[in-house]
C-alpha cells in the first residue's frame, strides 16, 4: 500500500492503469507519451508508456550530469563536455532526452556562469567572467536575449524575474560586513522562497527588443 503508481483520468476520475512496487520518494516526470520514474539515490530511470503503464525500458543518467530541473520528459542538466567535441573540457548546459539518450539542445558555458530559471519556459545565464547575460527558451535553446554587461568576478548568484514587457536581472555579491564592524549584523527572517540579503546591481531589459532599458544599473547594498 502507498507504493503504487496510479494513472487517473483528470476529467472522469477513472483509473487507467496501476503499477506496483514503487518507493514513495521516487521522482516522476514525463509527457503525454512517456512517464519517467527515478527511484531515490538511483541513476537508472524506468521508462513507462503513459498510455497503458507498460515498461518500455530503462535508461542510465550518468553521474556527470548535474540535474537542474525536468521539462516534460527531458532533463535540464549541466556537465563537462566529453568525447570528440571541440568544446571538450568546458561546461555545457543542455536539455537532455533520457529516452533517446541525446541532447535536445546544448549551450557551451564557462565555469563562471551563474543561472536562474525564469518561470517554466526560460533559463537565464550570466557569465561573470565574460560579462554577458543570456536568456534561453528552455524548450528549444533559442536565445531570447543576449546582452553584454560588465565583468564582475565577485558575483555569487543571480535572480531573474519578468513581467509581460521586462526582464529584471539582480546580481548578488552577498552582504559583506567589514571586520571589527560595530554595526549590528542583521539576519533576515526565514521565508518560503529564501531570504538572502542582496548586494549587487539591478538591470532592466526590454523583452521585445532584448535591449537594456537603463543607461546604468541600480545599485543595491544589503537589501
Amino acid at each position: 500500500r502507498n507504493r503504487n503508481l496510479v494513472s487517473v483520468d483528470p476529467i472522469t476520475g477513472e483509473v487507467l492503469w496501476i503499477r506496483k512496487g514503487y518507493e514513495r520518494e521516487a521522482e516522476l516526470f514525463g509527457d503525454r507519451e512517456f512517464v519517467m520514474v527515478l527511484p531515490p539515490g538511483k541513476k537508472e530511470v524506468q521508462v513507462l508508456s503513459a498510455m497503458d503503464g507498460r515498461l518500455l525500458g530503462t535508461r542510465m543518467i550518468s553521474k556527470e550530469m548535474q540535474r537542474w530541473t525536468t521539462v516534460g520528459r527531458h532533463i535540464l542538466i549541466w556537465r563537462k563536455v566529453v568525447g570528440d567535441n571541440p568544446f571538450k573540457g568546458r561546461w555545457e548546459l543542455a536539455l537532455y532526452d533520457p529516452w533517446a539518450e541525446k541532447n535536445v539542445w546544448s549551450q557551451p558555458i564557462s565555469g563562471d556562469t551563474k543561472g536562474d530559471l525564469v518561470g517554466l519556459d526560460a533559463v537565464a545565464l550570466y557569465d561573470k567572467a565574460e560579462g554577458r547575460f543570456v536568456v534561453l527558451d528552455i524548450f528549444s535553446g533559442e536565445r531570447l536575449l543576449d546582452e553584454p554587461l560588465e565583468v564582475d568576478m565577485h558575483i555569487k548568484g543571480v535572480y531573474v524575474v519578468r513581467s509581460e514587457e521586462i526582464y529584471m536581472l539582480v546580481t548578488n555579491r552577498g552582504a559583506q560586513y567589514p571586520r571589527n564592524n560595530k554595526t549590528p549584523q542583521i539576519q533576515p527572517m526565514p521565508q518560503g522562497t529564501g531570504s538572502a540579503f542582496v548586494s549587487g546591481n539591478i538591470y532592466a531589459f526590454d523583452r521585445a527588443t532584448g535591449k537594456a532599458l537603463w543607461d546604468r544599473p541600480a545599485i543595491l547594498e544589503q537589501w
